[in-house]
């Protein structure tokens, strides 16, 4: 079990920090969101816990199942010769279902005990927490997030005005990798993450070094957290089973990660193998340079933008896609959730709008692999929509492989 950290030494004023030790934050920073990761692992262990401790209690409790056994048999006393046949047979039923169940009532509360002590191994914590611990756990976690995310959100802040300090860089530079080419190597980048990585010489090779770690291990479902971290920079492992359109589950193709710099700047970063890209997204290169051409494409759509891609790579073995990480974009079904939220609160015109924006950008992306052989994009699903800007982003570019570009039903 790890350590709880200790609330009151979060709550305290942090000490000024000067723009000279960064590294300094940047290890709170890690730390902090190693212990949010635990709570955000573990809590939904003791909610259920929780459950199953009230339910041992109550529900599986033979004083309380025998208390009302006895009101049973006492109702059908009362009820005598002139008890009406139904009502008599309803108590003598209700009394051979109690007494069934209290027969089996030892065997269903072992099993419910084991359940606990499952959970509670899994969730990391010593498996004879009993039920007023796991309230007090529950009561202090719901406490210690609070003062986490602040603290957290007060770190980011100051790397937000740290990278504001630098001079921009803008623009994009794509180039085949010189007399490699014929290997098939090839790369593309945005001038602004080639400055990036200056600042940073060993990030990639740290990078590429968590992501073989096995500190990384892969989430087994949707609510654990699979991240390692080291010289400043943190990776997490996003990749998901996910239903597909015909209610299937099926792996995501490549490795997704979130990857986090020294200075908090973060990327969304996808990793294939070289046939796996070819044949569903023609590469890493290839969908930065279908990426460049989208933005390009659909630049007159206000309302949209495309993913801000920053490095594609690929050669014989590898295909890498880099972009600048984005909070707040919800999937196109998120999308269908909030219109008809909208139409709940009565607001039809601004539903009306944004399904007509939707469509427009649909027609747009199917019109694009229609018209560019190499492009490949499945216009329903490859969008996301920003609530806050009510924009909608459109990502995952990329340019069909040898066996075409796979078809949905």
């Amino acid at each position: 079990m790890v350590e709880s950290l200790n609330i009151h030494d979060l709550g305290q004023k942090p000490p000024e920090t000067s723009l000279e030790d960064p590294n300094k934050l940047n290890e709170e920073w890690n730390t902090l969101q190693d212990h949010l990761e635990l709570i955000q692992r573990q809590m939904p262990y003791l909610r259920v816990v929780l459950k199953d401790y009230g339910r041992l209690n109550i529900g599986l409790d033979p004083k309380a199942n025998e208390d009302h056994i006895d009101i049973y048999r006492k109702k059908l006393v009362e009820l005598g010769d002139e008890g009406q046949y139904k009502d008599t047979e309803l108590l003598e039923s209700l009394i051979r279902n109690g007494e069934e169940f209290l027969q089996n009532l030892p065997k269903e509360r072992e099993s419910l005990v084991l359940e606990i002590k499952k959970n509670l191994t899994e969730a990391g914590l010593s498996p004879e927490l009993n039920e007023l611990a796991c309230k007090t756990l529950i009561s202090d976690y719901e406490n210690e997030r609070i003062i986490l995310l602040k603290r957290i959100a007060e770190i980011e802040n100051y790397f937000l005005e740290f990278r504001k300090r630098r001079v921009n860089v803008s623009g994009i530079k794509q180039k085949s990798a010189g007399p490699d080419v014929q290997k098939g190597k090839h790369l593309g980048y945005a001038l602004e993450f080639k400055e990036e990585i200056k600042r940073y010489p060993k990030v990639l090779s740290t990078v590429l070094s968590l992501m073989k770690s096995d500190k990384l291990k892969k989430p087994s479902n949707y609510t654990e957290v699979s991240s390692a971290h080291e010289n400043g920079v943190r990776i997490i492992f996003l990749d998901r089973k996910y239903p597909s359109r015909r209610g299937i589950e099926r792996q995501g193709i490549g490795k997704l990660f979130k990857v986090t710099f020294p200075d908090l700047s973060s990327y969304f970063a996808k990793v294939h193998d070289h046939q796996e890209a070819m044949n569903f997204f023609g590469g890493g290169y290839q969908q930065f340079s279908d990426s460049a051409f989208a933005r390009s494409a659909l630049k007159e759509l206000s309302f949209v933008e495309v993913i801000d891609f920053q490095l594609g790579y690929q050669d014989e073995k590898k295909a890498f896609f880099v972009a600048k990480w984005r909070d707040g974009i919800s999937s196109s079904y998120s999308f269908d959730s909030y219109i008809i939220l909208l139409m709940a609160q009565g607001k039809k015109e601004k539903a009306e709008e944004l399904e007509r924006k939707r469509d427009l950008l649909i027609q747009k992306l199917t019109g694009l692999r229609q018209d560019l052989a190499s492009f490949s994009d499945d216009p329903r699903n490859n969008w996301g929509f920003d609530i806050k800007t009510e924009k909608f982003a459109v990502f995952d570019m990329g340019g069909r492989g040898p066996f075409g570009y796979p078809k949905f039903s």
